[in-house]
């Protein structure tokens, strides 16, 4: 009997609003929706959501429309071509066809935006 450790497939090195955060187990303090990056330099929008956090990469369009689909499976998501947009009261996230991800915390009016080409526009 083999015991194997599910791999996530994205383990991001945190970054909130361009300011590295220090440790990868812990987000950004304060922030419920932050740009990222893991080791490889891929990066992507997290959200801490109902006390777990839930991390998007850009550029994995197939993977990260089903994973946000997932991630709001309690209220509906719309799809429109390959792109979904989620909406619920907390937040609201959109994976792009054109591999741009992006989330917005509705309580905080914080927003992040990680475009395919990398450009991060994180705002609060």
């Amino acid at each position: 009997y083999e015991c194997k450790v599910p791999v996530l497939a994205w383990q991001p090195t945190y970054f909130a609003f361009g300011t590295p955060i220090t440790s990868d187990t812990e987000p950004p303090t304060g922030k419920n929706v932050f740009a990222a990056m893991d080791a490889e330099g891929n990066k992507g929008v997290c959200i801490n959501r109902g006390g777990e956090r839930h991390c998007f990469q850009i550029n994995n369009v197939e993977f990260e429309r089903q994973h946000v689909q997932e991630v709001f499976s309690d209220i509906s998501c719309s799809v429109y071509s390959s792109s979904v947009r989620c909406n619920a009261s907390d937040f609201n996230c959109s994976v792009y066809s054109d591999g741009d991800v992006s989330c917005v915390d509705s309580s905080a009016s914080e927003y992040c935006d990680v475009s395919a080409d990398g450009d991060v526009d994180c705002d609060e």
